[in-house]
């Protein structure tokens, strides 16, 4: 392999950790509103921060479908969680299941 090949090889992986991280956060922060939603007594916060967690889980659903999350149990488990935060669950099909919730938390 030459050198340019190896280089445009450790950028790519570079990137897909990168991106990998940021999709982590994102599902975190979601999860984390449903959280703050249910201890908070004001009524138009707790709007603010489910709307946050249902935006997040819109987006990532929309990606599931595409295919574009499908291969990471991580990613899956933190969808998992998200969507039975907000009162529902996450439809997936036998081909993605997603890892024991214990492996994430």
């Amino acid at each position: 392999m030459s050198v340019q090949a190896e280089q445009v090889r450790q950028l790519n992986s570079r990137t897909q950790a990168i991106l990998f991280g940021s999709l982590k956060a994102e599902l975190s922060r979601g999860i984390a509103c449903c959280r703050v939603a249910k201890t908070t007594s004001d009524a138009a916060k707790r709007l603010r921060y489910l709307l946050v967690a249902e935006a997040v889980s819109f987006k990532f659903t929309k990606l599931l479908s595409q295919g574009k999350v499908g291969e990471s149990k991580a990613i899956l488990e933190l969808m998992s969680l998200l969507e039975e935060e907000l009162g529902g669950r996450l439809y997936m099909d036998a081909r993605a299941k997603p890892a024991h919730r214990s492996a994430v938390e």
